[in-house]
């Protein structure tokens, strides 16, 4: 399957090791040659891909791209258009109720943080003094 003897040729770049990763992967999950050669079909020689990059689609029996993953911060973003567009007062409002929700929690946890927070001032520790006096 692959398209060069990997006892013959040392895989001592890119393409070669895509190609050696993808199909080893394939094999390693369990394909027999004779289901690796149905998996591949469809897919063009030397098989350079990168499963990250694609997926099996075991409905319509073909390899497809993975969809690309958006920015969260975008899809809120244009999520937050779209009510607006829509003039959806009820669900901008959960929205913006759950952030200020967020914001409140976060400000409480570093209000509680500052409380807590042990301030070391050197010139207050009887131990520095102490250790001061003995090594003078």
């Amino acid at each position: 399957m692959l398209s060069f003897d990997p006892d013959l040729i040392q895989i001592d770049n890119y393409f070669l090791e895509a190609e050696f990763r993808f199909l080893g992967s394939l094999v390693a999950a369990g394909c027999d040659f004779h289901f690796l050669k149905r998996l591949l079909v469809g897919l063009d020689k030397p098989y350079q891909y990168d499963l990250n990059r694609i997926y099996y689609d075991w409905t319509s029996r073909e390899w497809k791209d993975l969809p690309e993953v958006r920015n969260p911060y975008e899809v809120t973003y244009d999520f937050i258009k779209y009510l607006e567009g829509k003039r959806d007062y009820s669900n901008l409002k959960a929205i913006h109720d759950q952030v200020k929700e967020a914001l409140m929690s976060l400000k409480d946890l570093n209000a509680e943080d500052f409380e807590n927070k042990y301030d070391f001032d050197p010139s207050k520790s009887f131990i520095l003094r102490s250790a001061k006096v003995m090594l003078r």
